[in-house]
């Protein structure tokens, strides 16, 4: 079952249900790892999902950054000056799974690395040139 949305800027948004047969559902963080990254990809590795990620799949920036974003306008006095989205969210050296059945993916902190965000148009023209290899 599924649902595609468009979010604001016009992108398709998919909410996605699946049913797994009890054997090939993901057991324990090494599972989760193999199929899911909440970390940014390398950008000298991956350059293409490295531009793809940092433009299309990273909130921001707020906070002290830009505080007249609209997840800065929390109109609860106590959580003045804080994103509704709760961003920053904190490192993670290991991914945890609870017993809730929602998991606190791995996103280790790369001191080294330094993320620019992309415009959408510089992700486009580097997807294209890509395509034509």
């Amino acid at each position: 079952m599924h649902v595609i949305e468009f979010q604001k800027r016009g992108l398709p948004h998919a909410h996605i249900l699946l049913w797994l047969h009890p054997s090939d559902k993901l057991r324990g963080p090494t599972a989760i790892d193999r199929v899911i990254s909440a970390e940014i990809p390398d950008r000298n590795v991956e350059p293409e999902l490295y531009d793809i990620v940092t433009k299309f799949m990273m909130h921001g920036p707020c906070g002290a950054a830009d505080p007249t974003r609209k997840c800065m306008q929390n109109p609860n006095p106590a959580k003045k000056n804080f994103c509704d989205q709760n961003y920053p969210r904190p490192w993670n050296d290991e991914t945890k799974d609870h017993a809730d059945g929602y998991a606190e993916y791995r996103r280790r902190d790369v001191p080294d690395q330094v993320v620019e965000k992309v415009s959408q148009t510089q992700c486009l023209q580097r997807l294209s040139l890509i395509q034509t290899i």
